[in-house]
């Protein structure tokens, strides 16, 4: 799905692999700052080049041999995230410099705050940054995006990004969907979340049916969830597992507390057997809360 500033993007992509430079997309999260990069490097780049994409905290220092090495062959360095390659072993000017003079381009992204905080704090400022010009993505999709968003009907992410991302934006509709999808759908399993999987099932489709948000209640979602009565019936046979969970939680939480108390005890016990009279009272009430465990969730 092509962003409004993806043709400027490209212009300063292959200015980039003609001269050399830093070219930076800046944006908020999750508003496709990574995919709008990554889609104008395969765009305008050949492809044979050799993308360089390390892990942040890297050494950069050494890059420029490397390039050096692979003779007349295109390289590019792609910098997801730019914040964690900055420093004094990371981008710094001069690494930056031996990549431009070897006409290496250096694709990156970075989040909006952490670009100005870089570039124009003075606690932690980057250097390399300065003179940089950013190619801002913006969060909120223009007209222009929504239709060619609506001309791409029979892909179907995109689809169901347009049809199902309620308040959120596209962008963050694809970048967590569909693993938000597949974790509610994996608890359906017993030994997960079969309730909340069942909850969360009954209000998509109530939605689904045209019943706005804010009429989706907990008592609502309560009645609505007996229409499945096979899901239902699973998710009501199981409770004792949760209790018993909780119920563990609980027990580990109490042994956990037995060990910090030894060392209060041991001195509380000194105290009273010195006469000390507020040690005398309160050492019998700790040995009552620390000898007897919890038998049920609610103790």
């Amino acid at each position: 799905m092509e962003r409004d500033c993806e043709h400027a993007l490209g212009d300063r992509v292959r200015e980039a692999a003609r001269e050399g430079g830093l070219v930076v997309v800046t944006g908020a999260p999750l508003s496709g700052k990574t995919r709008t990069v990554w889609a104008a490097l395969t765009a305008n780049l050949p492809e044979t080049t050799r993308v360089f994409a390390p892990s942040p905290g890297t050494d950069l220092r050494g890059l420029a041999a490397v390039v050096r090495g692979r003779g007349e062959a295109g390289c590019v360095l792609w910098l997801d995230d730019l914040g964690g390659h900055l420093g004094d072993h990371g981008l710094t000017p001069a690494v930056l410099a031996d990549l431009v003079r070897l006409r290496v381009p250096v694709l990156a992204t970075m989040e909006d705050e952490a670009y100005d905080a870089r570039r124009f704090g003075t606690a932690d400022r980057a250097r390399v940054l300065d003179g940089t010009r950013p190619v801002e993505l913006n969060r909120v999709w223009s007209d222009s995006e929504w239709a060619r968003l609506e001309a791409l009907d029979d892909e179907p992410r995109l689809r169901s990004a347009r049809l199902w991302r309620g308040a959120h934006t596209v962008p963050e509709y694809l970048a967590v969907g569909s693993d938000l999808v597949e974790e509610w759908r994996r608890a359906s399993r017993p030994t997960r979340h079969p309730r909340g999987h069942l909850l969360v099932r009954a209000a998509a489709d109530l939605y689904r049916c045209g019943v706005p948000h804010a009429a989706i209640s907990d008592s609502v979602l309560r009645g609505a969830q007996k229409l499945y009565p096979d899901a239902y019936a699973a998710a009501e046979a199981i409770p004792y597992l949760e209790q018993a969970a909780e119920a563990g939680i609980v027990r580990s939480q109490f042994a956990l507390g037995m060990l910090l108390t030894e060392r209060a005890k041991s001195w509380m016990n000194r105290a009273a057997e010195a006469g000390h009279p507020l040690a005398a009272r309160a050492l019998p009430r700790l040995h009552a809360v620390t000898y007897t465990p919890p038998d049920t969730v609610k103790e």
